[in-house]
């Protein structure tokens, strides 16, 4: 299993801390936090994956050209 990156443990501790918030002031808050750090790590796996299927199709187009 690949090490968790930051993003991932950012989510992982932002999920117990609205689940300990429960029934509080701060439940709603902290939610959001977790829903602006969901929104960040899909945008940045978005990224990553758009630039791997770049490398990938010009990968592609180099070996047919060859």
């Amino acid at each position: 299993m690949p090490p968790i990156s930051a993003s991932e443990q950012k989510i992982i501790d932002l999920s117990a801390k609205v689940v300990a918030l429960q029934d509080t002031p701060e439940f709603w808050p902290a939610v959001q936090a977790l829903r602006d750090a969901i929104h960040d790590h899909v945008s940045s796996t978005r990224k990553k994956v758009s630039d791997l299927a770049f490398l990938v199709a010009n990968e592609s187009k180099s070996n047919a050209a060859d």
